[in-house]
């Protein structure tokens, strides 16, 4: 993991930062047989801190900036827009499992 987003976790652990709820990693699972293609889709974006909102998000920036830890990036859950309309017939083509979002727990 980045030091920045390690940083952020610590003080999570610590109390410091309060309603963080931790990396899209750690949140979320997926079946063995598509972790690899899942991760190289995902790439940094599994390093991203998800957050309550906003404020949890900006507070987070300034403790980065107090103890010089670089720079992490947050998801903040009412930010979040679930309702997506899937294309269905890429689910048609050949060597298509499935739609990401579809193979992945959280």
């Amino acid at each position: 993991k980045p030091r920045a987003v390690e940083i952020i976790l610590r003080a999570k652990e610590e109390g410091k930062l309060e309603r963080i709820y931790g990396t899209v990693s750690q949140l979320c699972s997926v079946d063995e047989m598509y972790a690899l293609a899942l991760e190289v889709a995902g790439g940094n974006a599994l390093n991203y801190i998800v957050v309550e909102d906003e404020d949890v998000d900006i507070r987070a920036v300034k403790y980065l900036k107090e103890v010089e830890g670089g720079r992490a990036s947050f998801i903040p859950l009412n930010r979040i827009k679930v309702n997506v309309e899937l294309d269905r017939s890429i689910l048609k083509e050949d060597g298509v499992i499935n739609y990401a979002v579809n193979l992945i727990k959280c």
